[in-house]
Formats: structure tokens, C-alpha cells, sequence
């Protein structure tokens, strides 16, 4: 790839550290105040809310972020109601496409449908919140984000919001793994170890995404 033209707004790097803090907190903070682990014992409610809290923490750093980078042009109230029901309409037809996705895979249809739109709320929550932002819910630009190989390496916001999104998934998919293990813990009620592999997935996104785009303009620096 051709990194001469990568730029990076230090907030990313920050908002990352922040937003990694912050995944890491809700896992580690129970624990070291000797109390049982809330994902484990009322799944539903504290995922929930972890998904609306990062999502929320999400879109208000993205959005300045996408706002700044993005062409300015005025929109009336009118344009901004449409955009904010594009966007809602795209985040629900996400989570009702991760769901389906889900039951494909083996998750109960009917028995375990709750825990299940609950998991589909937590990995878009998580994972495409920043991509759908940046991309503006276009699917032109979603296509040349993740399969042009000159995307992510023009800037470190880019990079981030296609780590995240690529790690988060695979955290989901690799947390799966514990859940047919006869190790006969509570942790491993569906959907709780796809909801920690999401945590811990996306986390590892913010981390590397810092990581990699030193990396990158290390070599920007060596070449130029």
C-alpha cells in the first residue's frame, strides 16, 4: 500500500484509549470490588446497557469526528430528521441481519430469542456504529472500505472504525467456541461468551488500530 498521503488526528488515538477503558471497566471493575461479574448474572440487562452506553459513547466521537472531515454543507431540520431515520433504519435492518445470521449459525429460534436480539444489539452496537458513521450508512462507501485495498490507509479514523468492526465479529465468533465446552460453568450460557468475545474483540480493534498506524507512520516518516 501506498501510505504517503496518511494522515492522523491524535483525538482517534485518544477516543480509543477512552473507549477501550472503557469495554475493559465493565469487565474488570466487578472483580476487583468482589462482585460477581453482572454479564453472568442478569445478562440481558447489563449487556443492554453496556450496548447503549458505548453506543452512545460512539456515535457522539465519531460523529464529531466524521462532522470535521466531512464536506460542510448546510441541512435543514428536514434533511437532519432524514438522515437520523436512514441511519436508525440502516442500525435496525443491521442487528435484524446479525440476528437471522445467528439462528443460521445454531442460536434457538424461539427459546432464547431475547438473548439473542440482545447479543445482535450488543455486536452492531459495538462494532458497525463507527463504520456506519464514517460511511454514512452508504453502501458504496462500506464496499470501499472494507474491500479496496487503498482504504485504511489513507488516515487512522479509517483504519480504526475497519479494525474494530473486523474484530469485534471475530471475537463474537471465536467466543462461540466455549459454549458446547462440558465445563459446566454459568459463563457459558448463550449468549454470554459472544458477548465477552465482543468486548474483548473490539478492544483488541482500538489497541491494534493504535499500534498498526504508528507503525504506518513511522514508515511515512523513513520514506519521505
Amino acid at each position: 500500500m501506498d501510505y504517503n498521503n496518511w494522515s492522523c488526528d491524535n483525538r482517534i488515538i485518544y477516543y480509543s484509549y477512552f473507549l477501550t477503558g472503557s469495554i475493559i471497566s465493565v469487565l474488570a471493575i466487578p472483580y476487583s470490588m468482589g462482585i460477581k461479574n453482572p454479564l453472568i448474572n442478569t445478562s440481558i440487562p447489563a449487556t443492554f446497557t453496556q450496548s447503549c452506553v458505548m453506543g452512545i459513547l460512539e456515535i457522539l466521537l465519531f460523529t464529531r469526528l466524521q462532522r470535521e472531515t466531512a464536506t460542510k454543507s448546510s441541512t435543514n431540520l428536514s434533511q437532519k430528521l432524514k438522515i437520523l431515520t436512514y441511519y436508525i433504519l440502516t442500525f435496525t435492518i443491521c442487528c435484524a441481519g446479525f440476528h437471522i445470521l445467528f439462528i443460521l449459525f445454531g442460536a434457538p429460534i424461539f427459546s432464547n430469542f431475547i438473548e439473542t436480539a440482545c447479543l445482535s444489539f450488543h455486536i452492531v452496537s459495538l462494532s458497525l456504529i463507527p463504520s456506519l458513521i464514517i460511511t454514512e450508512c452508504y453502501i458504496d462507501n462500506c464496499l470501499s472500505l472494507y474491500f479496496d485495498s487503498k482504504i485504511g490507509s489513507r488516515n487512522q479514523i479509517e483504519l480504526t472504525v475497519k479494525c474494530v468492526c473486523i474484530c469485534g465479529i471475530l471475537g463474537c465468533w471465536f467466543g462461540s467456541f466455549a459454549i458446547p465446552l462440558d465445563w459446566d460453568r454459568d459463563w457459558q450460557e448463550w449468549p454470554i461468551p459472544c458477548v465477552i468475545g465482543i468486548n474483548v474483540g473490539v478492544a483488541i480493534g482500538y489497541l491494534s488500530s493504535i499500534f498498526i498506524g504508528k507503525f504506518i507512520k513511522s514508515n511515512v516518516r523513513k520514506y519521505v
